[in-house]
């Protein structure tokens, strides 16, 4: 090795397709936390498929749109008590 000789060799693309698995074909799975691709319409991972996902988020945002009313009510009750007190 002499001075000033690049140390990084170019590496030829070495990656060879023999099943026919096309990376870009690939689908995902659709939990956003989930690392798997879907196969055979599960996920590879978590084993969900992409509708059980679905109503599992589906269910997700209803509870939080419950909770963030109840949150809200609550605020209101609070306020309406706190007027009262102030009246008297």
């Amino acid at each position: 090795m002499e001075c000033g000789v690049s140390l990084v060799e170019e590496v030829e693309d070495t990656f060879e397709d023999d099943n026919g698995f096309d990376l870009g074909d690939r689908v995902l799975c659709p939990d956003g936390t989930c690392t798997g691709i879907i196969v055979d319409g599960r996920c590879s991972e978590c084993g969900r498929t992409p509708d059980e996902v679905k109503k599992q988020e589906e269910q997700q945002e209803e509870q939080q749109e419950e909770q963030e009313e109840e949150q809200q009510e609550e605020q209101q009750e609070k306020k309406q008590a706190e007027k009262e007190l102030n009246k008297e």
